[in-house]
């Protein structure tokens, strides 16, 4: 399953046992340097293909000869040289992106770290782990927006007891 559909996954299932709670999503920051590399494997793929579609007139502008290698090589299969820049480049600079996290936090509180054991949670350490940081947080999920969790969505708070009585009258 992909990392969109486990998310959506585990989306639904909050929701359904856990309607007031709102469940975000966002992605796991990459290291700069992985980040960096991955810049510079698709500009080199950008290079191979601008080389492999227009090489000798580069080097007849710039007056220099068209090496044999070139001619032989990647003159007569111009598309083979593009279509492998373009997978070998995309797949490289995947590859330096993926962090493979699939953090769970509740309250502030680390759920579960795919991170640190290396593997998604079973559904027993899922539910027990949320259950827990829900009973003992704050009292809210999340950052701005978000609601009280003994209080679902639209729903008001009960009034006092003196608020009751004047209600009543």
């Amino acid at each position: 399953m992909s990392r969109r559909g486990t998310f959506m996954q585990v989306s639904q299932l909050v929701a359904q046992r856990y309607p007031y709670v709102e469940v975000v999503g966002s992605n796991y920051p990459i290291p700069k340097i992985r980040q960096a590399m991955a810049n510079a494997v698709g500009m080199l793929r950008n290079v191979v293909i601008a080389a492999a579609v227009g090489g000798e007139h580069a080097a007849n502008f710039f007056g220099v000869p068209v090496p044999a290698w070139y001619t032989a090589n990647v003159v007569p299969n111009r598309m083979g040289w593009c279509f492998g820049a373009w997978f070998l480049g995309n797949a490289g600079s995947n590859a330096l992106t993926q962090t493979h996290a699939f953090e769970i936090y509740a309250n502030g509180e680390l759920v579960f770290s795919k991170l640190a054991t290396g593997r998604l949670p079973s559904i027993d350490e899922f539910w027990g782990g949320l259950a827990a940081a829900l009973q003992t947080g704050s009292g809210h999920v999340g950052g701005r927006g978000h609601r009280k969790i003994d209080q679902p969505l639209g729903a008001r708070p009960a009034p006092a007891a003196s608020e009751e009585e004047d209600q009543d009258i």
